[in-house]
């Protein structure tokens, strides 16, 4: 699933993939598509071909804009402390000088 989101509007499209396998190996609908099919469709898709549908918004209320806003926000922090380690991981047992910030409270 990718969502696609105008950063101006605020407006999204969520879009659905399926990945083409072999008739045989097919077992999960929800993810992949039977080769057969896909050559049916124009143009013809092939194995190990991707194949991407934009679908229905779900409709969000404001505590699960909430949710996913506090989601988002922590998974750009952990990002951020991952890339501070990985900065300074190859300055192991060398003696940095720095300044001690508090971080900024949040609203």
């Amino acid at each position: 699933m990718r969502v696609h989101i105008d950063r101006r509007t605020g407006e999204y499209e969520t879009f659905r993939f399926w990945t083409v396998v072999e008739d045989d190996e097919f077992e999960t609908p929800d993810y992949e598509i039977k080769e057969s099919i896909a050559e049916q469709r124009d143009p013809p898709l092939k194995l190990g071909d991707v194949v991407e549908k934009s679908i229905e918004n779900a409709a969000f209320g404001r505590i699960a804009a909430q949710t996913a806003k506090q989601v988002i926000v922590q998974k750009v922090r952990e990002a951020e402390r991952a890339e501070v380690v990985r900065q300074y991981a190859d300055r192991e047992g060398e003696l940095v000088a720095g300044i001690v910030k508090r971080p900024p409270a949040m609203a």
